[in-house]
């Protein structure tokens, strides 16, 4: 469980990124932390919200109709 002080820094640090990337975050960043604490994964593309992500499971990516390897 976040501590508050850990989820202003984590605040922070989306909006950071979001300033670094030039883009908008899709939600207030609160809410990405709120999110995230409750287990979820977040696309900060898209907004998309992802459940039950294994993060050692292998991505297997196609780009442009091209598999490429999993990472």
């Amino acid at each position: 469980m976040s501590t508050p002080s850990n989820k202003v820094e984590r605040v922070l640090e989306l909006e950071a990124w979001a300033a670094q990337e030039g883009i908008p975050l899709p939600m207030q960043a609160e809410e990405i932390v709120r999110l995230e604490d409750m287990g979820f994964v977040i696309d900060l593309r898209t907004g998309q919200i992802l459940e039950d992500i294994d993060p050692d499971e292998p991505l297997e990516i196609t780009v442009h109709g091209v598999r490429n390897d999993p990472i």
